[in-house]
């Protein structure tokens, strides 16, 4: 009877598996499609990725073709369950364009909500969905977003000549791993910020790759950006914002107008084997003659969302150099709440060299009872140009008793 009953699960499951197979298919969009009376074979493609995506079923491909898709606007609502993801990709060997130039509307201000804002590829109350190979150019808002979205994974696109943030969103369980961004956050491009502050035209840049919080304040949760090459951000790099669980592994972000890798309002941070530095003179700020940070944790208080002290942020075997700093908490004198705090950051195996300021600092938090002991350790670190007293100093923590600092080497400057 054990036997016979082994049989016929495997036979069940035989069943099912090549059940499965058969349903998934593959749906084709290429420049020359049609909406109308296509059917999405490779002979009768679809026009664009919007519709192709809205007829596909779980476990199908939509391979996108060769050629520019001009005023691109694709919308994603599609649900895939678990263990059967709808892809979007680029058909083997071809490179097809996504670009948004005149597709608008052009963002004016990267405003508090942001949903509203123009996406090339807006994945919008989707589930399970994976996007890859594609290049998306000329966004008048955003390059690729979630909009409460979960499951969904980005990989593999090169993003370029976004007007604001080209990667990232809101939603669970995202990630967003080896792709190429340039030239994004150009609404301050040769910091236009600068020149129209006074006027109140904009005062507030984004990032090229960052998370928000839901709808109704909630934190994102679980987002992983890693292996991407972020360069040339007229904004900051990589921002974990508004987000319970992210991990930024293993990136490249070069070339910031602010900060390479910035966390504020946020918990359960890992930041690791990334290598930050911003060379270029172009992003050398013309108002504070200041390169950007290179990590940055912050506190700031927000209007969407209840603010909540940032705690559990790891900062580690980080490469950072060509930075005003290299790891700092900056402490944000509008935040005046008791959240504007940090408690348990480690900061350790890092290498921080050619930092012009202050290699680690963290601002002193004025309400310190309860804050957890923080750890900074097994680094190299480099004195920076910065003189106090007797000579450079490599170190400023500003609440001493709350740290446990220990076995770092200290190179001199040369």
């Amino acid at each position: 009877m054990a036997t016979r009953s082994l049989r016929v699960h495997a036979t069940i499951t035989i069943v099912l598996l090549l059940t499965k197979l058969a349903v998934a298919a593959e749906l084709h969009v290429a420049p020359s499609g049609s909406d109308a009376d296509a059917d999405g074979s490779i002979f009768h493609p679809y026009r664009t990725i919007t519709v192709a995506a809205a007829a596909a079923r779980p476990g199908d491909t939509v391979f996108v073709h060769d050629g520019v898709y001009d005023m691109a606007r694709v919308s994603i609502s599609a649900q895939g369950p678990a263990h059967s993801p709808i892809t979007i990709r680029a058909f083997p060997g071809e490179t097809p364009i996504l670009d948004g130039t005149g597709a608008g509307p052009r963002a004016a201000v990267e405003a508090e909500d942001k949903s509203a804002i123009t996406s090339v590829i807006d994945l919008r109350h989707a589930r399970n969905i994976i996007v890859e190979g594609l290049t998306v150019r000329g966004s008048e808002g955003y390059g690729i977003s979630t909009w409460e979205s979960v499951d969904i994974l980005v990989r593999h696109c090169h993003v370029s000549r976004t007007w604001s943030r080209a990667l990232g969103g809101t939603g669970a369980h995202l990630t967003f791993e080896y792709n190429h961004v340039t030239d994004a956050v150009l609404m301050n491009e040769n910091e236009r910020i600068l020149d129209e502050r006074d006027h109140g035209i904009m005062d507030y840049w984004s990032a090229a790759a960052a998370t928000w919080y839901r709808e109704g304040g909630v934190l994102s949760r679980d987002v992983t950006f890693r292996g991407n090459t972020i360069e040339n951000s007229w904004g900051e790099g990589i921002d974990a914002l508004h987000v319970d669980g992210a991990v930024i592994s293993g990136n490249t972000v070069r070339n910031t107008y602010s900060v390479l890798v910035y966390v504020d309002h946020s918990r359960n941070v890992t930041i690791e084997g990334n290598r930050l530095s911003a060379p270029d003179p172009r992003f050398i700020r013309r108002d504070t003659h200041e390169r950007p940070c290179g990590v940055q944790i912050a506190a700031e208080s927000y209007a969407g969302t209840e603010p909540i002290a940032v705690e559990n942020i790891v900062v580690r075997e980080n490469l950072i150099t060509d930075a005003v700093t290299g790891v700092n908490f900056w402490r944000d004198p509008a935040n005046t709440s008791r959240t504007n705090r940090y408690s348990h950051v480690t900061i350790t195996g890092n290498t921080l060299a050619r930092i012009d300021i202050l290699p680690v600092g963290f601002s002193a938090i004025h309400d310190p009872e309860g804050a957890a002991t923080n750890i900074c350790r097994d680094n190299i670190i480099h004195e920076s140009l910065l003189t106090e007293g007797s000579g450079p100093i490599s170190l400023r923590l500003e609440n001493p008793e709350l740290w446990l600092v220990e076995n770092n080497i200290i190179v001199p400057q040369p």
